[in-house]
Formats: structure tokens, C-alpha cells, sequence
């Protein structure tokens, strides 16, 4: 029988650890789960996540302060939960869902072990599905051949349904990185 996740404490879940992959690995990562899950870019990452046994819970305000940025928490492969605020924008949202699918991914071996992670700070897992979150929304592949077509940061947001700050932190990280 599937644990309800209302059911749980999420305090009473161990915290998303660093799955230690390099770069090139998560991006991998993320490429590989994108084939998984038959994701092109701009696809609507709600209903994926419903698709492959998730949730995405809006949060209002008075019960967003009690938490943390965007968070997840994983009970198994078809049963998880991905909170996000209401208030934010939908550009942001699917960053934060893309987000949350690297923890998913990276840190619990895609619901094979339960955990919660909360975005907040700077730390190792966090960069990670920060990395995930980019490689997925924006592959590699795709976003270059893009650049090839169009330089424009603007264009290139539009295109991929990022934020124009996520879409030139890709552009910058492409450039430095040509593996």
C-alpha cells in the first residue's frame, strides 16, 4: 500500500545528500532521464510529473513562510511531492520543478530511497540540481544548435521557457564548458 505523505512527518526523512557526480555525469543524468520520461523542451514538467507518479503542491503564503524555498519529498518512485509557492512566476515554477526532479534523480535514485530536500542555500546537492535542473530544461544539444541560430538571450528564453537570467547563466556555462 503507497504511504500517504500526509501521512509522515517530513522531518522524520533523512535530507538529500551530494550524489558526487561531476558535471558531465549530471548533465548525462539529466539527458538520459529526459529520453526516460519523453521530455522535449517547453513540455509542460507538471504533467510529467503527475505523469510518473508525482505531485506539485501550490502552497499559499501563510503556509510558504513556514517553509523553504521550493522542496521535495520522496517516499518512493510514484510517490512524491513537489511544494512550490503560489506566487511565484511560471518561468521560475519550472525551473524549481526541473529543480526538484535533480533531487529526485541525483539523491534518491528516482524514489528508491526516501528523502526531502529543501532549496535552500548554496550547498553540494543543491549546485547539483541546480546543474539537473539547467541540463534538463536547456540540453546541451539542443540549446547550442539554438545558439547557432540566434545568439539572443531573449529568444533563446522564449524558446526553452526559462528565465532570461537562467537562460544566460546556460549560454556562459556552454561556453566555458565544450565537453
Amino acid at each position: 500500500m503507497k504511504t500517504k505523505l500526509n501521512d509522515i512527518s517530513p522531518e522524520t526523512l533523512q535530507m538529500a545528500e551530494p550524489c558526487r557526480l561531476n558535471r558531465k555525469e549530471i548533465e548525462e543524468k539529466a539527458e538520459e532521464f529526459a529520453r526516460e520520461i519523453s521530455y522535449e523542451p517547453a513540455a509542460d514538467l507538471e504533467s510529467i510529473v503527475e505523469t510518473i507518479g508525482g505531485e506539485v503542491i501550490y502552497q499559499p503564503l501563510s503556509d510558504w513562510e513556514k517553509s523553504h524555498e521550493a522542496s521535495i519529498i520522496i517516499l518512493g518512485p510514484t510517490n512524491f511531492q513537489i511544494n512550490l509557492s503560489n506566487f511565484h512566476g511560471p518561468l521560475r515554477n519550472r525551473f524549481s520543478i526541473a529543480h526538484e526532479l535533480g533531487h529526485f534523480v541525483l539523491h534518491s535514485d528516482k524514489g528508491k530511497k526516501q528523502i526531502r530536500a529543501a532549496r535552500f542555500g548554496n550547498t553540494l546537492e543543491e549546485q547539483e540540481a541546480n546543474l539537473f535542473a539547467a541540463a534538463l530544461l536547456m540540453p546541451r544539444k539542443k540549446f547550442r544548435e539554438e545558439i547557432e541560430k540566434n545568439r539572443d538571450p531573449i529568444h533563446l528564453a522564449a524558446k526553452f521557457l526559462v528565465s532570461l537570467t537562467a537562460a544566460k547563466v546556460r549560454m556562459d556555462y556552454l561556453g566555458n564548458n565544450p565537453y
